[in-house]
This record gives structure tokens, C-alpha cells and sequence, in this order.
């Protein structure tokens, strides 16, 4: 959970840009969704079901 955290939320609050690095609502949806558990194996975040960016959904795996 802390290496997700620091290359997310952390990440985001050293670049300056503290309105990235979190869900919260009002902020820009730049995300995927995977099946799987990335504290058990990093390899799900390779696997994306749908990623999202500004909100807006750009690859939907069926």
C-alpha cells in the first residue's frame, strides 16, 4: 500500500500538483480499473479493465 501511495498520492503533492494523486469528487479521473489485487502482485496494474482519462473512458476491455 506505500509504494501505491507514494507513486500516486505522494508522487502527485512533490510535483506541486496536489489536485492529482487521490479519488475524491472534483478532482480529474485519471485512472484504471483492474481485476485483481495489486497488494498481492504488481502485474494486475499491466492489466487494465478500463482505463479513464479526464474522465472520460478511452479503453473498455470486454
Amino acid at each position: 500500500m506505500e509504494t501505491l501511495v507514494a507513486a500516486t498520492k505522494n508522487g502527485a503533492i512533490i510535483l506541486g500538483k496536489e489536485e492529482l494523486g487521490t479519488i475524491e469528487e472534483g478532482k480529474l479521473a485519471d485512472l484504471q480499473v483492474i481485476a485483481g489485487d495489486p497488494l498481492k502482485t504488481f502485474d494486475v496494474l499491466g492489466q487494465p479493465e478500463i482505463v479513464m482519462i479526464g474522465g472520460k473512458i478511452h479503453r473498455f476491455k470486454n
